[in-house]
This record gives C-alpha cells, sequence and structure tokens, in this order.
C-alpha cells in the first residue's frame, strides 16, 4: 500500500513540475511575441497624431497631446489673423508656431482640464497639417 502511495505522490509532483515549465514556456512565448511586435510596430505605437484643442476663451491650439501626467500639447501651434497681401482692408488667418510669435518660445503647452471645450484629431490630409508639415520641412528662424 505504502508503494502505491509513494507512486502516486511521485505522479502529482511530476504533473506540478511539468506545469509549471509550460506555464513558464508559454510566458516565455508571450513575452517574446510582444517584444517583437513592440518592435515592428513601434513607429506606430509611439506615433502621436495631431489634435485641435478648442478652449473655453475661444483659443484653439494645436498639438500633439499627452494626457499624463498633465494635459500638455507639444510642438504647439496657433490660428494668427495677417493682413491680407492683395485687400489692405481685409485679414486672413494663417497657422503659425507658438514659439514663433511667443517672446519665450514655448515648447510644450500646460492646458487647465476645465477649459477645455473639445479635442479633435486632425486629419492627416486636412490643411491644418499641410501647413504643420511645411513649417517643419523648412523651419523660420
Amino acid at each position: 500500500m505504502l508503494t502505491v502511495q509513494r507512486k502516486g505522490m511521485a505522479k502529482r509532483i511530476k504533473n506540478k513540475l511539468m506545469s509549471k515549465k509550460i506555464v513558464i514556456i508559454l510566458s516565455v512565448l508571450f513575452l517574446g511575441v510582444l517584444l517583437v511586435g513592440g518592435y515592428l510596430y513601434a513607429d506606430k505605437i509611439l506615433t502621436k497624431s495631431y489634435v485641435a484643442v478648442h478652449l473655453t476663451n475661444g483659443d484653439t491650439y494645436f498639438g500633439q497631446l499627452d494626457r499624463f501626467p498633465k494635459l500638455q500639447l507639444g510642438d504647439v501651434h496657433v490660428i494668427q489673423p495677417v493682413p491680407d497681401s492683395e485687400n489692405p482692408g481685409q485679414t486672413t488667418l494663417q497657422v503659425v508656431p507658438l514659439n514663433l510669435i511667443a517672446f519665450w518660445g514655448p515648447d510644450k503647452l500646460q492646458i487647465n482640464r476645465d477649459q477645455v471645450v473639445f479635442i479633435a484629431k486632425i486629419g492627416e490630409d486636412s490643411q491644418v497639417m499641410q501647413v504643420i508639415r511645411r513649417y517643419k520641412e523648412t523651419p523660420v528662424q
């Protein structure tokens, strides 16, 4: 009777070790798949899209949004009225980097969440994105 119990116990210990090995192997495989997937798609995962943030005071800012730890925009652009060259009495709107018009040249803009009316993603083929890309290609000093 004692040998039967020893055989049963040995079998249970062997099953536990096998199940632990399987869990470890599956964990390593899962981690490997995550690492390879992260490496292959890192540019899509880490690329931040541009958004428009409209505030209660009427200002609209364009930039790359960070939500944590604080709501802030990077690569900030604003809409600025400029005189129309064809009609001196008229003004047109132009998208300009904030560091060109603000004398302190901010690189990030922290935003009070209570002042946000809406946040909207900017389309990749929109006029605003075309202007932002143009500024990135030929920065104005």
